[in-house]
């Protein structure tokens, strides 16, 4: 997930950490929806993925991890 904000956004990989929230990061609700096609192409993950601004990244994570598809 963080190579793919850094990639997406831009994001110095130094502000990831699993406390940071995707607000503090400055990615809004629609940078979100844009973040969410980007990880289902990247990681297979099915249907939607409610990605919040105040959510952290470790919350978010476990929540593509558990939308994603299982091999």
């Amino acid at each position: 997930m963080c190579a793919a904000l850094n990639e997406t956004f831009g994001i110095d990989t130094a502000e990831l950490h699993p406390d940071a929230t995707f607000e503090e990061l400055d990615v809004d609700s629609l940078a979100l929806l844009e973040f969410a096609l980007v990880m289902g192409e990247r990681l297979g993950v099915t249907g939607e993925t409610e990605l919040r601004p105040g959510m952290t990244l470790a919350e978010a994570t476990a929540l593509v991890d558990a939308s994603s598809v299982r091999s």
